[in-house]
């Protein structure tokens, strides 16, 4: 069954806030590491090395605490320098971040306008889009070359639907198959508004 993720939370409400959530991953990341001993790289300013923290902190905002307390576990090992005390290149750090948790597609703008351009429509009229939202969701790319397979997923979440429902008319449905269906239905319905406000924006610019 295809699973439903989470969404992601609103958006920043001004400096204040982004200072507070820099706070929660030192708190919870960076701290923890520095103690162990992991230290700028040399040749790398204080300034600089600063400013790279906070780069890392503001992508890895979207993180739970318990995604952080995991990635700072992951992280203790994977120190760079002979020492292995260097902080790892952020791409080392969000790959493990994406292993933990995946990225919402909100917060990848280049992703997002391309499922809000005439793919989302196109996958909306198909009758796949949860399934094209999930696949770029989770492999952060365009869908290319897997109509077919999309389509068939489509096809057995539909025929799940049915079978769901006509389990709950007869009242023999279990709490996992209708959350499961809930749940899909809660993600069509949240693609068709990403989809929609895409729209909206795009006719909005051209006025």
């Amino acid at each position: 069954m295809t699973g439903s993720d989470g969404q992601a939370d609103g958006g920043d409400a001004g400096g204040v806030l982004a200072l507070g959530k820099r706070a929660r991953i030192r708190l919870l990341l960076i701290d923890p590491l520095e103690a162990l001993g992991f230290r700028r790289k040399t040749g790398t300013t204080v300034a600089e090395h600063q400013a790279a923290m906070d780069s890392l902190a503001d992508n890895l905002a979207y993180l739970s605490d318990t995604g952080l307390r995991a990635l700072c576990e992951m992280l203790r090992t994977k120190g760079e320098g002979t020492a292995r005390n260097i902080w790892p290149a952020p791409a080392t750090v969000y790959a493990l971040a994406e292993l933990i948790e995946r990225r919402p597609l909100e917060e990848l703008p280049g992703c997002l306008r391309w499922f809000r351009s005439v793919e989302g429509p196109r996958a909306m009229a198909a009758g796949t889009l949860v399934e094209t939202w999930s696949y770029f969701h989770r492999m952060k790319r365009p869908p290319v070359h897997i109509a077919r397979d999309l389509a068939q997923r489509a096809a057995d979440n539909r025929r799940q639907l049915q079978i769901i429902d006509e389990r709950a008319t007869a009242g023999v449905a279990t709490a996992e198959e209708l959350a499961w269906a809930r749940g899909y239905r809660d993600r069509l319905a949240y693609c068709e508004r990403l989809v929609r406000g895409g729209d909206e924006q795009e006719n909005g610019a051209a006025a």
